[in-house]
């Protein structure tokens, strides 16, 4: 019977806690796990940057190989281009 209480407190009660945890921050939203994140992720402005940086240097990338797949641009054209999108990236 010990066994039994054990094994609830050590498991049972974390997974309770968890699955509370997820349906509040589902209800309060990005202010809640933005205080909690402990990658430092940043405002929603600096999210919404990053993630508009990335549309960007996708549709730069899918632009160089677009260009290289139907022969307009030159092998220059291509490694500038990979340079400019390496760039980006690194900042």
């Amino acid at each position: 019977m010990g066994v039994l209480v054990v094994v609830f407190l050590l498991f049972f009660v974390p997974l309770l806690l968890f699955v509370v945890w997820l349906a509040v921050s589902s209800c309060l939203g990005d202010s809640l796990r933005s205080r909690t994140s402990s990658h430092g992720s940043g405002t929603r402005r600096q999210r919404a940057l990053e993630r508009e940086r990335d549309r960007e240097l996708a549709a730069s990338r899918r632009v160089m190989y677009d260009m290289v797949r139907e022969g307009h641009g030159g092998a220059w054209e291509v490694v500038e281009m990979q340079d400019m999108a390496t760039r980006r990236d690194d900042e």
